[in-house]
């Protein structure tokens, strides 16, 4: 398995000599590099993969932490809003993952076949997973990064490659979420629908009977299994989303804090203030000046960027 690992390495180094996040020429894998420990960054981050190599996570969903290391996977099965840092990371060692999104085609594809020769099992459960990569899970990582070296191939390897790694985090803990969203079927269907409805509506004043109606839901049912997904209360997941644009504003395009404030939703500059310095430890221009002064960090976050 090190060995495997060590294969990935040195198949994504040459893509990725500095700290930053790095697009590559195939479709929805990405490479992730930090040369020192990060900053508390929260972020939306879509269904994805994303293996560690090198280094050190934490990630905070709700109030649970989650730290994960070498030869060890994050698995996020819904649009969740996540607060993520690199606690371990140097030059001589930098922290190094790669992201593989969800390739939603390529998925529903895969689920029917697989539909058709077992049932959907829909346990619930949260949809965030952190797990031991096998070498199954390696195995086609590391001849899909070696892609990379050789780009003549990826049009027609990457594909199918692509969906071996669906394949088998299908037969993951995540995976009955991601196979019962592509379907259509059970509640990890519905609290999808759910989240969706609070990202379109986020700057709106919040109506837990109007999400639950959306995601055809009882009252109590819906907010009984949002928690249980998402690890936070649906109130606490659009404040989430409300605080992070609010930050991206600030930091990225110079709005004001009371402007960033209205556009996201808050009527109240001194409720936002208090929710603000609640969740990133200080005022909003006290917490975006520090950004703003912090160029390695800045340059290491882009905002074109779901997660790091």
């Amino acid at each position: 398995m090190h060995r495997t690992i060590t294969n990935i390495i040195e198949n994504i180094t040459p893509h990725a000599v500095e700290s930053g996040i790095f697009a590559t020429k195939i479709p929805d894998l990405e490479i992730i590099r930090s040369d020192c420990p990060t900053e508390e960054l929260w972020t939306l981050h879509k269904p994805a993969m994303c293996i560690v190599l090198q280094g050190k996570k934490r990630v905070i969903l709700g109030r649970q932490i989650f730290d994960y290391d070498m030869s060890k996977y994050l698995s996020v099965s819904f649009d969740l809003p996540l607060t993520g840092q690199v606690i371990e990371a140097s030059k001589q060692a930098p922290y190094l993952c790669i992201k593989l999104n969800i390739d939603s085609s390529m998925l529903a594809d895969l689920v029917v076949a697989i539909h058709n020769r077992q049932k959907v099992n829909s346990p619930i459960s949260s949809g965030l997973h952190i797990e031991r990569a096998t070498q199954d899970i390696l195995d086609p990582i590391m001849r899909l990064t070696s892609l990379l070296n050789n780009p003549e191939d990826i049009e027609f390897l990457a594909p199918l490659i692509k969906r071996e790694i669906l394949y088998r985090l299908l037969s993951k803990p995540a995976g009955h979420h991601l196979m019962a969203q592509s379907l259509g079927v059970g509640k990890s269907k519905q609290i999808a629908k759910a989240i969706a409805w609070i990202k379109a509506n986020a700057n709106k004043p919040f109506s837990a009977e109007a999400v639950a109606r959306e995601a055809h839901l009882s009252l109590s049912a819906f907010h009984k299994h949002f928690k249980i997904i998402t690890l936070m209360s649906p109130l606490q997941f659009q404040k989430n989303l409300r605080l992070q644009e609010a930050r991206r504003l600030m930091a990225f395009e110079g709005v004001d804090a009371m402007t960033a404030s209205s556009l996201v939703g808050y009527e109240s500059p001194s409720q936002f203030n208090r929710e603000y310095k609640r969740a990133y430890g200080a005022s909003p221009k006290a917490d975006v000046s520090v950004l703003i002064k912090n160029n390695a960090t800045l340059s290491f976050i882009n905002p074109s960027h779901d997660d790091y």
